[in-house]
Parts: C-alpha cells; structure tokens; sequence
C-alpha cells in the first residue's frame, strides 16, 4: 500500500528530458551545516594533498578553490571528503537544507538533507536514504527563471517503500565507503554520482586537477564547447588493470541502480545485474581492457546495440583517448531505433521543407497550425529582448497566437494544430507553461521514483496572459486543440501527448509518439567518458486510479497512441486539415 506525505515545497530546476531535477525546500534552522576539515586521514587513504578546482559552470557561481585529494591504499581509486566538498561547492549546494547528526558512532555518520535522512555507514559499506531528494539540494540556476508564469499548487509524496530506508549497497560493488571521525570518504566518482550528476552538473577529476560543468558545457556541440573543458581533457596519463577495475564497478553500481530501464534489460536477457548482463553478452574482457580502443568499441557496443535507448548517449571519449575532438561521435548507427527515429525525421524535414518556411504559420480553411519542435526555456537575458520568442516556448506559443488573432480578424479559425511530430523534447517548465495555451484549468503529471519506490503528483497553473493571475482569463480553449504526434515526438513531448490525451484539453492525431519516459540522467565514468542514460525517474499524466506498488503506474516509455489515426505521407497535405475540421464539428463546446 502507498502512504501520502505532502510536502512543503518543492522547487523544480530543470528538466532536459528530459529530467527532473527536484530539491525540497524546507523551512529548516539558517546555520545547521558547520564544516572545518579534519586533517585526521583514514588509515585507508593516503593523502595526495590540495588540488585545484575549477567550476565552468553558467548556471551557478561557484568560486574557484582547492579540493584535497586522497587514493585508497588498496584499490588506488581517487578520494574526497564528503563534507569538504559540500561546503567548498556552496555556489551549486544550498547549505541551508542539509544539517549533520552530532550523535554518530565511529562507523556511522547520519544527515538530514530536505528533511530526509542520509546515513553513510562504514562498517557495512552501505548508504541508506528516505528518498533521492535526499542527494538534491541545490540553489536555483542563476541564468533561467524556471517558475516565471508557472505556479505550482500543490506536490503530494506518496512512496510503497513505508518507512523503511533505500539501501545503496556499495560492498557488493567492491567499493569502499570510508569513515572516520565523523567525516564520510567516498571516490569522486560516487560523490558526483549521488550528489552533482541528479542535478545535472557534474565533478570530475582528470589525473590533475578538478572541474565542475553543467549540461549546457558538458553536452555542447563541437562549435560551442568551451575551451576550457576541451583542454581538461588533454592532461591524462595511462590507465591500469585497477582503473579499469574500478570503472568497471562503477558502471554497475551506475545501471543497477540509476538506469530506469535496468529490469527490462536484464529481463530481455535473463539476468539479474550488470555484471551478469556484460558476461551474457561478452563484453566484460573489452570494457575492462587498457587499451582505450578496445573499451571505447565495448561502449559503442553496449549502449548503442543492447540498450538501443534514445535517451542513452555516449558524449565525450575517456582522458586517455589522444583524438583532438574529444566528443564520441561513433557508434549510432548500431542503434536500431536510431536508425527508424532518424528515417521518419528525415522523411518529415523533407516534407515540410518544401511546403513551408522556418517558423511559418499555416492556415486552411478554419484551422491553423503551430509548429513547435522543443521545449526550451530563455535565459533570463534572452527573455527581455525583443527575439524572446525565439529562446523560449512561453514566448513563442505567445507570438504565434499573437499572429493566428492578428491575421483572423473575424475569428473564422476555429482549431488549431499544435504540431510536435518532430519535437524532441526539453525542459519540464516549458512544457508545463506550453499546457497553459490549451487550458485555464488546473493541470497535474505523476513523477514516479524508481530508487525510492515512490510517486509525486505536481498539481499546476500557468499565467498566460502575464497579469500575474491564475485564473479563467488564461489560456486560449476557445479554440479546438489538436496534437500532431510521431515516432519523434519523444521524451517531454512524450509526456505532453500523455497530459492532453489523458485531459482530453486536445486530441492528439497522427502516429504513436516516440516514448521516452524516463528523463536523461547525465553522469561521467570514473576514465572521463562522460555519458547519458535514462533516468529512474519517470514521468507521465496523472491518472484517476490509486496504484499499490510502482507497477501500478502508467508506463509510456514505449510512446502514447493518437486518437485519431493519420498517415505520416498526410502530415503535410490538406488530408490532415480535412480530418480536424470533420472532427472538430462533433465538439461541444
């Protein structure tokens, strides 16, 4: 059975599903964290001294410092001081919502962050956890105002786990959590893991020195990807048996645990974890391999061929690889759905290309037609200028009807089409703000939390005529909404197709969409490949049933099926305009 918590607040950074990126906001004492290093080294840990950090992130402003760095004396993996590093990251962590427990044992160090216990035990290797919000509590990016126009009513915590804590249990994985004197000692690579990665910034370590990125550095193409982080990656030595050793047992801690779509894999291959999955398909002898080519070929095989999941991306190669460009742009042509998203893409591009032009609208008859392709938020500079329409859907679904009401003076349109058959998803908040031009009513989408076998239901408004109210004043339901969706409406544009169908605010029309349910997570292996794959986290609509057990929840990741049924060759011809006008005319509104 579920038990409901409400919780106070929730704040939601991000989604690049895209993601969610939560932290709880509590109303928790000001000065609760207090951290001095403690320069008593674990016998374990042998002290490799002060090394530089620095931070290319645009999003939070962290100041420049030094990490103090330490290797296990028997697996030589790199080491941090948790705490430390907590507290010298201040500019991406929120302090005010994590306070540590003086009543610890020697073994034992206890935390409450966003009110949610965190135990790191030493003597069982283990991590125990109430809920992943427990590793999220960060500050609000300072470039993007995720929440203008969007108010959050409520956000209602409902887990299957009862009171009982998630266990990470890191022993099992041959990794190490060391404690000493009230001070917790995880690998960098497990420290990012649990604590940077879920909010989509990232901690790495290259031999050298420390750098921290956000997604936007880290995932940038070729021509915007900063120098900085380009040259991080040409100070590398060679790797060892036990580099590989330890990369290897953390990329089965990273899919056991943090890949949503772990239990299906292993079912499809008759396996229980990661390490049986690799011997199954004979990939173990190559990833752990010295020679950079080697294990590269095995990640292309691993995530391209057996995970063949959109949302599971190689992006950079490791520190050892000597190529100039350091993004992996091998291997997608091993993916079979990759192959099939990349067909009707192109097939859909070339159709519109030659009836229509870049942002144009398109009227017939009395229906117009909106394309919008992803869900993207402005920065806060872009979203006060006059091109805001341009960075941000908020503003571009606002210019586009703007234009729809300017050319339809007389008000003969009656629907309009909102074409996402080649969105590919973006960020949670614009997606939600989009929903807000459909409806004035109240609007909600289940988050549902694989780790902590849990759900959150967000129940929404948006302000669409800007006047600060959330009320019947907003939206545009005088006209008939129809979505167009395909094989590449994928991941947040997903979750929009789930949301209108399941309202019923809007028909959706054409193919079944693309899936991509479960959010991008964006980590790094401990050789500095830096990768993406679907997160536990999962997001659909809201439904009106009360499941028992995560199972229960609705399961999208495979795409949501229209309506109304239409022919890709008709997306483009008046075939598609015909059928929404013959609808729309049983509509009563």
């Amino acid at each position: 059975m579920k038990n409901l918590r409400t919780l106070k607040s929730f704040r939601i950074l991000s989604l690049t599903l895209p993601v969610v990126l939560l932290t709880q906001s509590c109303l928790q004492p000001k000065t609760i964290w207090k951290k001095q290093i403690n320069k008593n080294i674990p016998e374990e840990l042998e002290d490799l001294g002060a090394k530089n950090f620095n931070n290319i992130s645009s999003a939070y402003s962290i100041t420049s410092n030094n990490i103090n760095l330490y290797k296990h004396k028997v697996n030589k993996d790199y080491y941090v001081n948790v705490g430390e590093v907590i507290t010298k990251l201040s500019g991406l962590f929120d302090l005010n919502l994590i306070s540590k427990n003086n009543k610890n044992n020697e073994n034992v160090v206890s935390y409450l962050a966003n009110q949610q216990k965190l135990i790191f035990n030493g003597e069982n290797e283990q991590v125990e956890f109430e809920s992943a919000s427990a590793f999220s509590f960060v500050k609000q990016s300072e470039v993007r105002d995720y929440n203008q126009f969007l108010r959050t009513n409520s956000e209602d915590y409902y887990t299957f786990n009862g009171k009982n804590l998630r266990v990470f249990e890191f022993k099992k994985y041959g990794i190490d959590v060391v404690v000493k004197d009230g001070d917790v000692f995880l690998p960098i690579s497990i420290f990012n893991l649990l604590f940077c990665s879920p909010n989509y910034y990232n901690l790495q370590f290259n031999g050298v020195n420390f750098l921290g990125s956000s997604f936007d550095e880290s995932r940038a193409n070729r021509a915007d990807m900063p120098s900085s982080y380009i040259k991080f990656y040409k100070t590398s030595g060679q790797e060892n048996p036990l580099m590989r050793q330890n990369n290897y047992n953390f990329m089965a801690f990273l899919f056991d645990n943090y890949y949503g779509l772990a239990k299906r894999i292993y079912a499809k291959y008759n396996v229980n974890n990661f390490y049986e999955f690799i011997d199954k398909i004979k990939l173990k002898e190559k990833i752990l391999s010295t020679n950079e080519r080697e294990y590269r070929r095995a990640y292309i095989d691993l995530w391209y061929k057996y995970l063949d999941d959109l949302h599971s991306r190689l992006i950079t190669h490791s520190f050892a690889n000597k190529y100039t460009n350091i993004i992996n742009e091998e291997g997608e042509e091993y993916s079979q759905k990759r192959s099939e998203h990349q067909q009707t893409m192109q097939l859909l591009f070339s159709k519109r290309k030659k009836v229509y032009k870049p942002n144009a609208l398109q009227f017939y008859g009395d229906t117009a037609r909106i394309f919008l392709d992803d869900f993207k938020i402005g920065t806060i500079n872009q979203n006060n200028t006059q091109e805001r329409w341009r960075h941000d859907t908020y503003w571009e679904l606002d210019y586009k009807i703007s234009q729809i009401r300017k050319k339809d003076p007389e008000n003969r349109i009656k629907n309009i089409i909102l074409d996402i058959s080649l969105n590919g998803g973006g960020e949670l908040a614009a997606l939600q703000k989009s929903l807000g031009f459909l409806t004035n009513k109240e609007l909600s989408f289940w988050l549902q939390d694989r780790i902590s076998q849990s759900y959150i239901e967000t129940k929404f408004n948006i302000d669409t005529n800007g006047d600060g109210k959330y009320n019947q004043n907003d939206s545009y339901s005088q006209y008939n909404w129809y979505v167009l969706t395909g094989i590449n409406t994928f991941s947040a544009a997903n979750l929009f197709a789930d949301i209108v169908k399941n309202t019923k605010i809007a028909k959706v029309i054409g193919q079944k969409s693309g899936g991509g349910m479960f959010s991008v997570f964006p980590t790094v292996l401990p050789d500095g490949t830096n990768v993406d794959i679907s997160s536990t986290n999962g997001f659909t609509g809201s439904r009106d049933v009360e499941p028992n057990s995560v199972e229960d929840l609705p399961y999208t990741e495979d795409g949501v099926e229209p309506d109304i049924k239409l022919d890709y060759k008709d997306f483009y011809s008046t075939r598609l305009y015909e059928v929404v006008s013959q609808d729309s005319k049983k509509i009563k509104k």
